[in-house]
C-alpha cells in the first residue's frame, strides 16, 4: 500500500476548492467536510477517498 496515493495534504487539494482555506477550516470544524488525520505535530493529512467524495458532492458529505 502506497500511502502517498492514499493521503493528501491540504496544499494538494486546496486549488480544487471553490473557496478559501479559512472557509475550509470552518467546514471541517462544523463537521461538514472530511476530518483531518494528525500524523505529527506539524503534519496533517486527509484521506484521498474522503476528499474525492466531498468534491463530488459537498452538500451531502457527512
Amino acid at each position: 500500500m502506497d500511502l502517498k496515493k492514499e493521503l493528501l495534504r491540504l496544499a494538494d487539494f486546496l486549488p480544487l476548492l471553490p473557496f478559501s482555506r479559512a472557509h475550509w477550516f470552518r467546514l471541517v470544524n462544523a463537521g461538514r467536510a472530511p476530518q483531518p488525520i494528525k500524523l505529527s505535530e506539524r503534519v496533517t493529512v486527509y484521506r484521498a477517498s474522503d476528499i474525492a467524495e466531498f468534491l463530488n458532492n459537498p452538500p451531502v458529505f457527512s
